[in-house]
């Protein structure tokens, strides 16, 4: 059987680098699976903050990391 786990990142702000979208989405997707595979999960703002602070990124240093 083929299962699909996919993650969706949403922005009104037209700010968002493509990278940061796809970095989000990429988390949303792997969210998806640790949940039980086969499921669509939309980015949440907060999942990028308790990403941070699970790997120890404090806020200028995570900002740093993401402008590239």
């Amino acid at each position: 059987m083929v299962t699909a786990s996919v993650g969706v990142v949403m922005t009104k702000d037209g700010m968002t680098s493509p990278a940061a979208l796809l970095r989000d989405a990429d988390n949303a997707m792997y969210q998806a699976k640790r949940s039980g595979r086969d499921q669509v999960v939309l980015f949440h703002q907060n999942a990028r903050e308790v990403a941070n602070r699970k790997w120890g990124l404090t806020p200028v240093r995570a900002r740093r990391l993401s402008a590239g």
